[in-house]
């Protein structure tokens, strides 16, 4: 899946989906659902996203004060959570759609969203 389609789907899941993620010891997790409809053939599909995320004990303070805004996750937040850990490990997974369950390394999505497009 295109990093666009993919950045797209999770911006309208965050949207739809205004909780913030939820913190046990140094993993956080955040789940949502939305309806995405395709460009290409006009179906609409029910997606559901979910994020998983493990850091170190000692940045799991300043990761959890990014995570955990009672007024819910922003794609910005994924960015700075990739900035307070460049070793992020994490995991995305979105299923509903044509092609099942789509899963992405969250740490590579991250760094692929910084890059400046040439």
């Amino acid at each position: 899946m295109r990093l666009e389609v993919q950045q797209s789907i999770m911006n309208k899941a965050f949207r739809d989906n205004k909780v913030p993620f939820s913190q046990e010891a140094d993993a956080f997790r955040w789940s949502g659902t939305t309806k995405v409809t395709s460009k290409n053939t006009g179906r609409t599909y029910q997606v559901e996203v979910k994020l998983t995320l493990k850091t170190s004990a000692r940045l799991a303070d300043q990761m959890s004060a990014c995570l955990l805004k009672p007024e819910g996750v922003r794609m910005e937040d994924l960015l700075i959570a990739g900035m307070i850990d460049p070793k992020l490990n994490g995991s995305i997974e979105m299923n509903g759609l044509p092609k099942d369950k789509i899963e992405a390394n969250l740490g590579k999505f991250i760094k692929k969203l910084n890059k400046p497009s040439a």
